[in-house]
């Protein structure tokens, strides 16, 4: 390719230079180069990239009708760009937009193309001088694909416990760049590194991993590489919750990764290692034997706003039946854990951060409830306890009022919200309680006194 070919290339809003050796090389290979992607590569102004690239996209796609695949490279061409383009990049959307609509006769061909090309540009990245930068790179492609494009996920779900690897070793990457001796912009900067990560494996875990992985039949070598990444994440979500100066959002997010994640190895025993390693409910171990790294996590060994987040994370993604799992005679995990433990540190949170965590906390819990109820199961373990007479309800609307008038918006907001459904949770419980309702009049009374 001429110097000033290759220029005029480059000028495509920016492409990574990674990208312009590849497509050299791929045009190399190749004996016959579509018109569209020579137009490509000769435009030189933004409108005629954009019109060209959509051109060339509409070729490949046109190519791989009725199961023909006439134009691989102009295929892997594409999957390139879109690779190595920033997340907002006008070519990555174009791509993506024509990915979504390519012939379902030729999906597989399209996904099996671009697993490999994942592969190939994470193990890339790996590679490079500045393993900051590029980790993150490395991330936000993998985020890309999971942001509504079914393609992608598809393409992940062939290739989820290695990129579940590579996010564990990535977050372990960035916490080991967390040095005290950092800058507070530095130290930022690296805290945003690792909720980007521990989001993208949020997403990977939910969209594109079965929870049975670990107990179905699977090849060995990837059985023991997820428990080995399962491992490994645990012990920098403990690290993470155990520093108090981390991001708010770094940590709750770490609770919710939490269920997912011990929902990985321990299935339908997730709630009893809650209950054991978290809230110090139980004594029992479950069927396989707990890591020592996941001692740590409990509410005496994290500093108090670690463990709300935490609290708040494990809320937010547990199973409706975990929440109504009875540790004791009528004791459940979502009125006597999640409930007291959310008033209780309520009472103890004095910074202004915690105590509007707090209150979304008790918003959550009233949500997921309102959704349990909804549930055959939930409404009959759980309706007569929530009426509005009972202590439930009782506690939390005590707490709406000493939030009503707070001097924090968010605070205030959030109590009204809190009310709301307090009343939600006494109407929707009091569906199969055949008894006189004077919950509602006497609150009315109550207000307008």
């Amino acid at each position: 390719m001429s110097g000033p070919r290759k220029k005029k290339l480059a000028e495509f809003e920016h492409l990574n230079p990674v990208v312009l050796e590849k497509i050299q090389e791929s045009w190399v290979r190749s004996e016959t180069v579509s018109s569209e992607l020579q137009e490509l590569q000769q435009s030189t102004t933004t409108k005629d990239q954009v019109t060209s690239l959509k051109k060339a996209c509409d070729q490949v796609k046109s190519s791989f009708h009725n199961g023909k695949d006439d134009d691989r490279v102009g295929l892997e061409v594409l999957i390139l760009i879109y690779l190595t383009c920033s997340p907002k990049h006008t070519a990555k959307r174009i791509i993506a937009s024509s990915f979504q609509n390519f012939p379902a006769s030729s999906r597989d061909v399209l996904i099996n193309h671009m697993a490999e090309a994942v592969l190939t540009r994470l193990s890339n990245l790996k590679e490079t001088l500045d393993q900051t930068i590029f980790s993150r790179q490395g991330v936000d492609i993998i985020s890309g694909l999971m942001e509504n494009f079914s393609v992608g996920e598809l393409c992940l779900k062939l290739i989820a416990v290695t990129v579940f690897a590579y996010l564990a070793n990535t977050l372990d990457y960035f916490l080991d760049q967390f040095k005290s001796d950092l800058s507070p912009v530095q130290k930022n900067e690296i805290m945003h590194h690792c909720l980007a990560t521990i989001q993208a494996t949020n997403r990977l875990l939910q969209k594109c991993i079965p929870p049975d992985i670990l107990t179905v039949e699977v090849d060995n070598s990837d059985s023991h590489g997820i428990d080995q990444s399962v491992d490994l994440f645990i012990k920098n979500i403990s690290k993470i919750l155990k520093n108090d100066s981390f991001l708010l959002d770094c940590r709750n997010s770490c609770g919710m990764n939490l269920v997912l994640i011990l929902r990985l190895r321990y299935r339908e025993q997730t709630a009893l290692v809650l209950l054991q390693v978290v809230f110090k409910k139980l004594t029992v171990l479950p069927a396989k034997e707990l890591p020592a790294h996941h001692i740590g996590l409990s509410h005496d060994a994290l500093p108090v706003t670690s463990y709300l987040c935490l609290c708040y994370g494990l809320l937010a993604l547990m199973d409706a039946l975990d929440l109504l799992f009875e540790f004791q005679p009528a004791q459940s995990i979502l009125i006597n854990v999640f409930l007291e433990e959310f008033i209780h540190l309520g009472d103890r949170c004095r910074e202004t951060g915690s105590k509007i965590l707090v209150a979304k906390a008790i918003s959550l819990w009233t949500n997921r409830t309102c959704a349990v109820l909804k549930i055959e199961e939930g409404h009959s373990k759980l309706a007569s306890k929530l009426l509005g007479e009972g202590k439930v309800s009782q506690m939390l609307l005590q707490y709406v009022w000493t939030t009503w008038e707070d001097t924090q918006d968010a605070i205030r907001m959030t109590a009204r919200e809190i009310f709301e459904n307090v009343i939600n949770i006494h109407s929707l419980a009091k569906t199969c309680v055949d008894n006189d309702d004077t919950f509602l009049p006497d609150l009315a009374k109550n207000i307008t006194v």
